[in-house]
Parts: C-alpha cells; structure tokens; sequence
C-alpha cells in the first residue's frame, strides 16, 4: 500500500471519525484574523433545528440559506464577492 496525504481546512469530520496521520501544519482562526486575512467577521444566527433523525441535515441546509439570505443582502447593498485570484464573482 502506498503512503497517502490528506488536506483538510478542519481536523473534524461529521461523522465524528478521526483523521488519521499528524498535522504538518495549523492556522487558526483567531491567528488569520490577527494577520488581516479575514475583514469583520461577522456571527450570523441560523434557523432553531429541532432535534430529529436527519438534523445534520437539517443544520447544514440552515446554514447555506442563511449564507444565501447574507450573499443576496451584499448583493442588493452593492458588495461584490471575490475568489481567491482577486476575480469579482456575481459583480
């Protein structure tokens, strides 16, 4: 069998099995947001899920609306999002 890498932007997965292997390398949040790579970051609350068989589900459906719900308002407020190369997205 031969060796394999992983990258992962998280060290946790939903099914709450463990990635295996050491990390080579971590950045956090609170040290990205120190360097500037974030702007304001700002919480947004999502839909109350009740507690059921397909919650998960239910949560990250609730959480893409709200990023929906936040995209369109930038949107209609004139902000442009961009990707990673600097190219404006849906300006």
């Amino acid at each position: 069998m031969e060796p394999s890498r992983a990258a992962t932007a998280t060290p946790f997965r939903r099914d709450d099995r463990e990635i295996l292997g050491r990390f080579a390398y971590t950045y956090d949040l609170k040290r990205a947001y120190q360097d500037g790579v974030f702007g304001h970051i700002q919480f947004q609350l999502v839909d109350n899920i009740l507690p059921g068989d397909n919650r998960k589900q239910m949560e990250d459906i609730a959480t893409a609306k709200a990023a929906e719900r936040k995209l369109v308002a930038d949107r209609v407020a004139g902000f442009g999002r961009s990707d990673v190369s600097g190219n404006c997205i849906g300006c």
